[in-house]
């Protein structure tokens, strides 16, 4: 059977199988990570399961998606083109700790290059060009603003859903006010605790940012026309029809942002409860005298990834501090490992997490992996590399939940400090644990809540939701047209001022020449 062919008989099975009834949801989320995609992956079927017909567009689909879900996999094509890309980021960057928007101007000719390959895939091509293919809503990923195109074949109501934060560009687009102070963007280095020069930094990378993004919108227009005719609407044009935007994250993570009902924080989708640790796992971690330090800096920057030299400061801070150590570790044999550390190339992390002899986890501060560590009550030691992850370990810091630290110039005094600090004072731990509970009281509902206001917006549409700033210029916002009137208002009185004391100073001048003259 050919793909295409396969695609009908999926839609077809999944008509049958729900009736028909509920919405028809298209779903396009492109980006080929797995802490993305376990988010969309959530929502997708949650919506599936609410009797809904769901088709998604997807780098990872589910092995056994629930009736009413029919995923378009583009799993090879995505991963392949993502790989090419990065490493010649990597290449051209020294491989890690490069700033978020060197990151995202290179990056982002990547992430295009996916979407259009994307959407090119004949089970895709056969979807936008059948006239009788109609949707009652589109979700689309919030983080590359080109997933919004294929709201330019359907005009249907549009939520963007962000596995993590919400850029500026995302909130500018439903009325958000921002600030690169007081909200720092999600990419930031700095979130708190600003010197002058911090916050002239910020004001200059929160101008570098909105120039970026747009200088790219000719491309990402020209993307569009190519696909879907000359006519078609542009980006800014497609996001008025944005009716809700979705955010897997806290809102006391984001500063507790205040925004419109049309913006739905959904707490952490991806957080489950633990299972069962693996036999091994468990025996190792309860046979532990001291406890064990969790080493993982994620699945796209590996540890094994790290120059040879910090490698070696690393085990030998390992072998100096008390406790086990558990390192995820992809490379190949690691010369002089420490008797303390146990490699292993794959982890239960979420599971591992909540067992009692964990007393750390050293991370690369992703969010995924920041909210299984609060939600398990694990202080953290972040070293960020890419994207939000210096945001996270800035809060860490805030929140006294952890320490971060530069993966660029690793330093064996203060790494062994800061694992000792974290692993054995009260206050980290009783910290976490605080704001695990209220993060946990946050979280009670998101799916649900993702649910209904999908269909909400599916039956109603929610533009009135909006706030009106969405849709105020500029001059508007910034009362420029006010402070221009309040300005020529003062120039004309303080001119007037001066023209009458300059008529008073000549009339004066002239009648003591006057009477000069006639003595």
């Amino acid at each position: 059977m050919t793909p295409i062919a396969k695609l009908i008989f999926l839609c077809v099975f999944t008509c049958i199988v729900s009736g028909c009834s509920g919405a028809r949801i298209l779903c396009v989320y492109p980006v080929p990570f797995h802490s993305h995609q376990a988010v969309f992956n959530a929502l997708s079927e949650a919506l599936a399961r609410a009797g809904h017909q769901v088709v998604a567009l997807t780098p990872l689909p589910h092995p056994a998606p629930p009736p009413g879900l029919t995923q378009i996999d583009v799993h090879q094509l995505s991963y392949r083109l993502w790989e090419e890309g990065y490493k010649k980021f990597q290449q051209d960057n020294g491989g890690f700790g490069v700033d978020f928007i060197t990151t995202w101007t290179q990056l982002s000719p990547v992430l295009h290059k996916i979407v259009e390959s994307q959407i090119e895939t004949p089970e895709m091509q056969a979807i936008i060009k059948d006239p009788k293919q109609h949707f009652d809503v589109i979700l689309v990923e919030a983080v590359i603003p080109l997933s919004i195109m294929v709201a330019a074949r359907f005009k249907a109501p549009v939520i963007q859903v962000s596995s993590f934060f919400g850029g500026n560009d995302n909130f500018m687009a439903m009325g958000v006010p921002v600030h690169p102070i007081i909200f720092p963007e999600f990419g930031a280095r700095k979130t708190w605790k600003f010197s002058l020069w911090d916050k002239i930094s910020s004001l200059y990378d929160f101008i570098r940012m909105r120039r970026f993004e747009s200088s790219i919108r000719a491309t990402e227009n020209a993307i569009i026309r190519k696909h879907f005719g000359e006519n078609a609407p542009t980006v800014e044009e497609l996001q008025k029809n944005i009716h809700m935007l979705f955010l897997n994250v806290h809102q006391i993570w984001d500063n507790n942002r205040p925004v419109p009902p049309s913006v739905l924080y959904m707490g952490a989708l991806h957080v489950k409860k633990p299972k069962p640790i693996p036999e091994n796992f468990k025996r190792y971690l309860d046979a532990s005298k001291n406890g064990v330090i969790y080493v993982s800096l994620g699945s796209k920057f590996l540890f094994s990834d790290l120059p040879d030299e910090d490698v070696r400061v690393f085990m030998k801070v390992f072998l100096d501090i008390p406790y086990d150590v558990l390192l995820k570790w992809n490379g190949g044999d690691l010369p002089n490992k420490p008797p303390n550390v146990r490699l292993e190339k794959w982890i239960p992390q979420n599971d591992i997490l909540h067992h009692p002899k964990i007393k750390a986890f050293v991370t690369q501060g992703g969010l995924q992996s920041t909210d299984e560590a609060i939600a398990a009550n694990v202080p953290l030691i972040g070293f960020p590399v890419i994207g939000d992850q210096w945001y996270n370990a800035q809060k860490y810091e805030q929140f006294g939940i952890g320490i971060e630290l530069d993966i660029k110039n690793v330093q064996e005094e203060k790494l062994r400090n800061a694992i000792l600090s974290v692993a054995s004072e009260k206050s980290y731990r009783e910290n976490i644990t605080r704001l695990s509970e209220v993060m946990r009281e946050q979280r009670q509902g998101g799916l649900e809540k993702a649910v209904y206001w999908t269909e909400y917006v599916a039956t109603r549409g929610a533009l009135h939701l909006r706030s009106p700033l969405a849709d105020a210029p500029l001059v508007d916002y910034f009362m420029l047209d006010v402070i221009a009137a309040a300005f020529a208002s003062v120039l004309i009185a303080i001119t007037v001022i001066l023209v009458l004391i300059g008529g008073i100073f000549k009339s004066f001048r002239k009648e003591t020449h006057v009477k000069v003259k006639r003595n």
